[in-house]
């Protein structure tokens, strides 16, 4: 993974052949990655149409009366208006890639254990998937005092950076955290560490609302996630970490070194909750 992201993964160009020509200057560059933006910081990503049914209808509509205010659009929610169809599933496209980061993660781990045997594979799954101290969520497994940096691991920093790659571009003028953006990166790395529980590699099945809905509301729920979402300055940590990787994305580049793990009152910078749309 890069520091610039590949709008391509977001949008491809199968499906950008049936959007309207007026929307494909500007599709990739600032439609989806609003979206993505505005979506990440709700509570349940997977929702998109909200409580009324008209959420995902609204928002799009909004985002393009500020891009092409001269087309008037309304989105129509059925399979005519390609814009509401195609736009919604980039987003359930751009949900896959967490699991898909996860478990290119993990898998590069787990190869450097199978030397030693199956056995060891199950034991490091195991060991970073204990809540106390384990890899997959703490940023120091080991530090002066135990355990430091919850929810700083490599893992969540370089899942949820595809979230930070793919709102570059956004047009929203101010961004609160990504609740849920952060919820489903932890889901996809514990999913992702699962699939390796025995040893082997064993396909999890879709990352998908009906498939990992039950774990993600087990952290959603838990005291954990709860705690870290009531601490500004351990969220600006995470940022900061992600913002570290994503401008030195070398794997052999340590980046506890910036992490800020022993900081608790260092905000790095405060984010609010979105509130209007950047002026063109």
């Amino acid at each position: 993974m890069g520091a610039t992201k590949n709008k391509g993964d977001m949008a491809d160009s199968h499906s950008q052949d049936v959007l309207p020509p007026w929307i494909i200057p500007f599709y990739k560059e600032e439609l989806l990655p609003t979206l993505v933006d505005f979506f990440g910081a709700q509570s349940d990503p997977w929702e998109l149409s909200g409580t009324d049914g008209l959420l995902f209808s609204s928002i799009l509509e909004c985002i393009i009366m500020d891009i092409c205010p001269k087309e008037h659009y309304v989105p129509v929610r059925s399979g005519t208006d390609k814009l509401y169809t195609v736009s919604r599933q980039q987003i359930s496209n751009y949900h896959c890639k967490f699991q898909l980061t996860a478990v290119t993660l993990v898998q590069k781990e787990v190869r450097a254990q199978q030397k030693h045997g199956q056995n060891a594979v199950v034991k490091f799954v195991m060991d970073a998937l204990a809540p106390q101290n384990g890899a997959a969520y703490w940023g120091e497994t080991k530090g002066s005092n135990g355990p430091e940096g919850t929810f700083l691991s490599d893992y969540i920093v370089k899942t949820l950076a595809e979230h930070v790659k793919a709102m570059e571009g956004s047009l929203l003028e101010e961004h609160h955290f990504p609740v849920g953006t952060f919820i489903l990166a932890i889901t996809a790395v514990t999913h992702a560490f699962r699939m390796f529980s025995t040893g082997a590699y064993i396909n999890g099945g879709a990352f998908s609302k009906e498939n990992v809905s039950t774990l993600m509301s087990e952290w959603s729920d838990g005291i954990a996630v709860k705690t870290f979402l009531a601490k500004p300055h351990r969220q600006d940590q995470l940022l900061k970490k992600i913002k570290t990787f994503l401008e030195n994305p070398n794997p052999q580049e340590t980046m506890h070194k910036s992490s800020g793990l022993g900081s608790t009152d260092e905000h790095t910078h405060g984010l609010k909750q979105p509130s209007m749309w950047r002026g063109r």
